[in-house]
């Protein structure tokens, strides 16, 4: 089954979550949830974004949401993320 365009606006929660550390000029950051056959989906492009740039953060949600989970294939991986800048060594600290 496909999540509709109705199931996901029927269970869409869009909240604002404060930032500790502004990032990219945020401070607040806006994400929308949704609940699919298989769990949440989670909505959160950058509000500069194009619908274009996008289309593909919705997708994922929506496959996230509505897919089951592929098997795991291995027990650990490499992960990659962003960090916002900061001469703070406490909030380095407490980032890493």
């Amino acid at each position: 089954m496909s999540l509709t365009l109705e199931e996901a606006l029927a269970s869409l929660r869009v909240l604002a979550l404060p930032m500790r550390t502004t990032f990219r000029s945020l401070n607040i950051r806006e994400t929308a949830l949704f609940k699919g056959e298989n769990g949440w989906g989670e909505f959160a492009p950058f509000v500069e974004y194009s619908d274009q740039e996008s289309l593909p953060w919705l997708e994922s949600a929506i496959e996230a949401a509505d897919k089951p989970l592929s098997p795991a294939l291995r027990e650990s991986i490499p992960i990659n993320a962003t960090v916002p800048a900061s001469n703070d060594e406490a909030e380095i600290e407490q980032i890493l």
